[in-house]
């Protein structure tokens, strides 16, 4: 959580007068409320985590990205969240304060708030810069602490995953994993080849263990609007999942492709089968029911829209 400006904490320590002083004697036993430890500047988180072989979590926001202030109230403040930080080293930036903040988001060309990017500090020299993972916009504190440990155990896991797989060059778990982790990395050539790895090795994905690489993978395309590409592989892994929120989580980006190429209608069953799965977590069945609810909205005023176009076309035809 943010701390009050020194200047707002003064003034109103000058109202409340004397009263303030003694109300802060008998608070002093108080413990303070937890929060996580947040570095005053890049440089110093940098510095630490380099000592402490620790990954650097950068929260770029403005001070006008609502969810951004969402994020501190509802995802930072989590007790949870403030334990998992201990594994990292954290620093804010204001992405608009004409320093350290713009600069960096410039440097990682960062231009939507909230984000959330993971850091090897002795990369950032690099010409990837050293991302290993990013959480693009807000997410509740469970969704968040997930990405979090998963980010942080492929940071740690890395090297002794490429030790595995010069062993075993058709393991199909190291290349599922490998494949997620160097895209993350931003090296989605190197994902994409160990993904046909992956899928040469295991053709039918028996073990679910390339789930979340297609996933991923699919993720680059996507973001690339290569929408084809993408929902080929958001569904290989809707076909071959077996958890039922990588399963969600195909199902809804195959909707959001379709959404992007303007097929609203071809998006509502797989959303429909994304809410209907057994065992898939709150979150992702509420995501799945608001995207729903918008896009049957908009396919209503479509069929008003056509149906008004209709009558007018009729109507013109009589006269």
């Amino acid at each position: 959580m943010r701390m009050l400006h020194a200047a707002a904490a003064g003034s109103c320590l000058l109202l409340l007068g004397l009263s303030a002083v003694q109300a802060d004697d008998k608070d002093k036993d108080k413990p303070e409320k937890p929060e996580i430890a947040w570095a005053k500047t890049f440089a110093k988180a940098r510095d630490e985590a380099k000592t402490a072989n620790k990954l650097i979590m950068v929260d770029f926001y403005t001070d006008w990205c609502g969810w951004c202030k969402v994020l501190d109230e509802k995802t930072y403040s989590d007790k949870g969240i403030i334990e998992l930080s201990k594994q990292l080293v954290s620093v804010k930036l204001d992405a608009e304060d004409k320093g350290e903040g713009q600069k960096t988001a410039g440097k990682y060309d960062v231009h939507g708030y909230p984000t959330i990017l993971f850091l090897d500090p002795a990369e950032i020299d690099s010409k990837s810069g050293g991302v290993v993972g990013k959480i693009g916009g807000y997410l509740p504190p469970g969704p968040f602490g997930e990405q979090v440990t998963t980010i942080v155990k492929d940071f740690k896991d890395f090297p002794k995953l490429k030790e595995r797989l010069d062993r075993s060059a058709d393991d199909v778990e190291v290349l599922g994993r490998l494949a997620v982790i160097y895209h993350m990395r931003g090296d989605d050539k190197q994902a994409a080849d160990l993904l046909d790895r992956g899928q040469k090795a295991d053709p039918d994905n028996d073990n679910g263990q390339l789930t979340k690489a297609y996933n991923a993978v699919g993720d680059a395309h996507q973001e690339k609007q290569e929408f084809d590409e993408a929902i080929a592989l958001f569904r290989k892994a809707a076909k071959t999942g077996k958890s039922p929120n990588d399963v969600s989580y195909a199902r809804q980006s195959i909707a959001v492709c379709l959404l992007s190429q303007g097929k609203l209608a071809d998006a509502v069953p797989e959303l429909e089968a994304a809410i209907a799965l057994p065992g898939v977590s709150k979150e992702d069945k509420e995501q799945a029911e608001g995207m729903l609810k918008q896009i049957k909205q908009q396919l209503k005023q479509q069929l008003k829209q056509q149906e008004k176009a209709k009558d007018k076309k009729d109507k013109d035809s009589d006269k």
